[in-house]
């Protein structure tokens, strides 16, 4: 369909809010092809929000610039300019893409028009409609944090969950069970100095945390724990080394191991165990759905491919069907 679009923009901008993968992501899939059909490049934005963390600790931050870096690597090969910010405000985060009272130009100011996740908690979809509001620039929203869309799965409030997944959910998922092919960005050259733009921390040497990726952030952890420590985040527990890193990478290992092995008995043992002993049979994937970093779809089928009782399958689907319905 045709877009409206800023003529004076430079790029297409993809804030990345929630699906933080290259890996089926549809929004990141949309904004390579709007690119491509205007003959532009893509800068892709994530924002490390401080604030937002105040009820995690430090140990989700750094989970999550985990992935960020290692996504980092991934967008390079997609011809995509990447760009990671930590920033101590929720306000300030949102206005990244937009303009702060007394920052620097965001970076929609230079764009053609804005892409995003679809939001769906009330602060997510005012902070969308204040950005889109301030640029004045056309956005558009697509899912990825939901195999079925919330307004496709039902229009109304829903208090029985049997009713949602067998008669709403269920019916609905394969519409949306599609593989995204792999593309890429066709015009890389920029020709824009992205570390000029958005909000960045200056430094006692004069540089600025505007030009700091993920991989920098990690490498400078004393800067970290200062910021979130200003923002109220818990830095005071402890970040030993976890078996669980963040990203696509980790993800992607723990799905596998989970829908070739651990699956095997998961209904008996869900029935039997319940919350509890979730490392011996559950997928382990909570966190990283959360973040991002692995989309609802590919682990739908990845479990409705794997070969196993069907009765495993339908306990793994209707727990990623609660997921969905609470967002209901």
């Amino acid at each position: 369909p045709d877009l409206q679009v800023s003529e004076s923009g430079d790029y297409v901008l993809y804030w990345m809010r929630c699906a933080r993968r290259a890996i089926h992501n549809e929004a990141l899939q949309f904004a390579i092809a709007v690119a491509n059909n205007l003959g532009a490049p893509l800068v892709v934005v994530a924002v490390v929000d401080a604030e937002a963390m105040r009820i995690q600790s430090i140990r989700h931050a750094l989970f999550l610039l985990e992935g960020l870096s290692e996504l980092g690597r991934a967008m390079d090969s997609l011809g995509a300019h990447f760009v990671v910010r930590v920033d101590p405000s929720y306000e300030e985060a949102a206005m990244q893409c937009a303009t702060s009272i007394a920052g620097p130009a965001g970076f929609g100011h230079k764009a053609k028009l804005l892409i995003t996740d679809t939001p769906h908690m009330r602060e997510e979809v005012e902070n969308v409609d204040r950005v889109a509001e301030i640029l004045k620039l056309p956005v558009y929203t697509v899912e990825t944090e939901l195999v079925v869309p919330v307004q496709v799965a039902s229009n109304k409030h829903e208090t029985e969950f049997s009713d949602f997944f067998e008669s709403k959910w269920k019916p609905k998922m394969g519409l949306y069970l599609h593989e995204l092919p792999k593309t890429t960005v066709e015009k890389t050259d920029l020709g824009v100095d992205l570390t000029q733009l958005g909000w960045g921390e200056d430094l006692p040497d004069g540089a600025s945390t505007r030009s700091w990726t993920a991989a920098m952030w990690l490498s400078e952890q004393k800067q970290l724990t200062a910021l979130l420590r200003r923002a109220g985040v818990d830095v005071d527990v402890l970040t030993e080394a976890s078996p669980y890193k963040g990203g696509e990478t980790a993800a992607k290992k723990l799905l596998q191991i989970f829908s070739t092995r651990k699956i095997r008995g998961y209904a008996a043992h869900l029935e039997k165990h319940g919350e509890d002993n979730r490392s011996e049979f559950g997928s382990l994937l909570s966190p990283y759905l959360t973040f991002g970093f692995v989309s609802p779809v590919l682990v739908t089928n990845k479990i409705l491919t794997s070969r196993v009782a069907e009765e495993d399958k339908q306990a793994v689907l209707c727990n990623l069907a609660r997921r969905e319905a609470s967002y209901n």
